[in-house]
């Protein structure tokens, strides 16, 4: 195993422990990034962001663009690489268990002046064999869970349509 280099903030008797924070520079053009990759071998190193577990509260973790004065923010991705010769990695997003109710789980596209943002639940596909499939359920529990699928309301004009289809077969 090679060395290990480690960039530690230190405790504090105080309410709060020190803070330790990575920033790049800002420039009248482009601001600088920020990168954090990790090893590469025949088997890659992993990346982990972990907040700190607390007596009450744990800690969060944030990951969100910048904002734009006059033009488009920035964008978050998340994503898996691809298998050259295997199976691509998988994308879990998912809240934790509660002693009495779980975290909740919301995807939400933006709102806008002149139109809100698409949500768009979508399989994979494939050249020679069957596309991904979409499954959505509630879990199972002693009395389970609702399951809305709805439009909203219009305040002027008509409300949004609600289809079902399958597609066409060649």
């Amino acid at each position: 195993e090679t060395g290990l280099i480690s960039v530690a903030a230190g405790d504090s008797e105080g309410d709060a422990g020190v803070a330790l924070e990575l920033s790049a520079g800002s420039s009248a053009i482009s601001g600088g990034n920020v990168s954090m990759t990790s090893g590469g071998g025949k088997f890659g190193g992993k990346v982990s962001l972990v907040a700190s577990s607390g007596t009450e509260t744990g800690g969060d973790i944030s990951v969100s663009s910048g904002e734009a004065a006059s033009g488009t923010s920035g964008s978050v991705s998340i994503a898996s690489a691809m298998g050259v010769s295997g199976s691509g990695g998988s994308v879990v997003v998912q809240s934790g268990p509660g002693y009495t109710t779980g975290g909740g789980l919301t995807l939400a596209a933006g709102s806008g002046n002149s139109a809100g943002g698409n949500l768009d639940l979508v399989s994979g596909g494939s050249d020679t064999g069957s596309g991904g499939g979409i499954q959505m359920e509630t879990s199972q529990a002693p009395s389970t869970g609702n399951m809305v699928l709805s439009t909203g309301s219009a305040s002027v004009g008509n409300s949004g349509g609600f289809m079902l289809s399958t597609g066409s077969a060649a």
